[in-house]
């Protein structure tokens, strides 16, 4: 039996009435079921989409600035493989020379030559009176087989050498990749500062910006200690001086030498009077004392017997 006409305008006026009240209560079930079927949204009933908080914009910032600013993830053993070479290259050699301070004067000119510095160096002398000293150079790290080469020739003779060649190419490549993400997520919070919220939302918005920087400046500092070490080498130098016989470089002083005779006689002296008192003070106020009860104790016995 077919509905009057009437009816059916009740029908559709309540429906709509319906749909209106779920949009203003926010029931999602209701509002998808009568969307749905009617093809209405909040806007033909002339209401505004409501705003959506400031955790949305903070989700929604940091997932367009990672597609703009973060680098695709990379294997860490096929970027090294394709990446140029970063090797720190140390050396040590062991020199027997004629003179230190003409070895230590050679070195370092070899080194201003190379296009590098002098970064420690220091000579001393021995008991035997036998010159000892040892230099410490930085150069380009392509000079490091000239320079080993010039270095030996130095010396009479060479005691020890070794290399040591320490490949961070793999590391090297891994702190670039964490510095650009790490400089996305800067480029991120920085677009999260001019979103409108809280005050507590931009200060947590804030704090987690200076962990980023603080992470980005430690980074930094790491790539270039890589960068410095693996772009010069470094050579020390252990400088001996030629055993030999001499005559002794110091002055023969026969009067200071009795001086010093001299005073080890009165400290001798000294020593043994000081020892004399002392067994003279134990001898009365211990020994005697202990003695004399001794000798009372015995008499004591001696006398009961009798």
């Amino acid at each position: 039996m077919r509905m009057p006409k009437k009816e059916w305008i009740i029908g559709a006026v309540v429906l709509v009435c319906a749909v209106a009240f779920a949009l203003m209560t926010g029931s999602p079930s209701l509002v998808a079921t009568s969307s749905n079927s009617l093809g209405l949204t909040k806007s033909d009933f002339g209401m505004a989409a409501p705003m959506d908080s400031f955790a949305y914009n903070e989700r929604a910032v940091m997932q367009e600035s990672s597609d703009l600013y973060y680098p695709e993830p990379q294997v860490a053993g096929e970027t090294a493989a394709t990446a140029d070479q970063r090797i720190i290259k140390t050396g040590y050699v062991s020199l027997q020379i004629e003179n230190v301070q003409s070895g230590i004067d050679t070195i370092s000119s070899l080194a201003e030559s190379l296009g590098g510095f002098v970064q420690s160096s220091n000579a001393g002398e021995n008991s035997q009176g036998t010159r000892y000293g040892s230099i410490t150079i930085r150069f380009p790290a392509d000079q490091y087989t000239s320079a080993l080469q010039q270095i030996r020739a130095v010396g009479v003779k060479v005691i020890d050498e070794s290399t040591d060649a320490q490949d961070v190419t793999e590391q090297y490549t891994d702190l670039q990749a964490r510095l650009g993400v790490a400089r996305g997520e800067e480029q991120a919070y920085l677009a999260l500062l001019n979103q409108s919220g809280s005050v507590s939302d931009l200060l947590s918005v804030q704090r987690e910006l200076s962990n980023v920087r603080a992470r980005i400046e430690s980074l930094q500092g790491q790539i270039q200690y890589l960068e410095n070490h693996t772009s010069y080498s470094t050579i020390t130098v252990n400088l001996q001086e030629t055993e030999r016989v001499s005559l002794p470089t110091k002055p023969f002083q026969p009067g200071q030498t009795l001086a010093v005779a001299l005073q080890s006689v009165v400290v001798v002296f000294q020593f043994l009077v000081e020892a004399l008192i002392w067994i003279v003070i134990l001898g009365i106020g211990v020994v005697l004392p202990i003695g004399l009860i001794a000798w009372l104790i015995a008499r004591a016995i001696a006398h009961k017997r009798n």
